[in-house]
């Protein structure tokens, strides 16, 4: 079990490899990729108060502003060494986050 301490997004150091804790229950970030086991790297954080440039499972960059940010909890981690990681809200399934539902198709 991963007992590393959980801090916001906002105060994260750049490079770092992170796993999202928690994230407020925001429909964009969730669209987004942003939930609860999502791996992120900060790329950059803008001076005065600016955005949070973040990397998103090594696939994409988007920019989160600071007080969006701040709402958000990380925990420095790795996978590469068996850790479990655990999050404070569920990893819901595809058919809930899409409102959809797999249909099995005759051939």
């Amino acid at each position: 079990m991963n007992s590393a301490k959980a801090i916001n997004l906002y105060e994260a150091k750049k490079r770092g490899r992170l796993f999202v804790s928690s994230v407020p229950n925001v429909k964009l970030l969730e669209n987004m990729g942003v939930r609860a086991g999502t791996q992120v790297t900060v790329q950059n954080r803008y001076a005065f108060g600016g955005p949070v440039l973040l990397r998103v499972e090594d696939a994409y960059s988007i920019a989160l502003g600071k007080d969006l940010a701040k709402q958000i909890s990380v925990i420095k981690g790795s996978k590469d060494k068996g850790e479990t990681l655990s999050a404070s809200a569920p990893i819901e399934s595809s058919e809930k986050i899409l409102g959809t539902r797999s249909r099995e198709v005759a051939v």
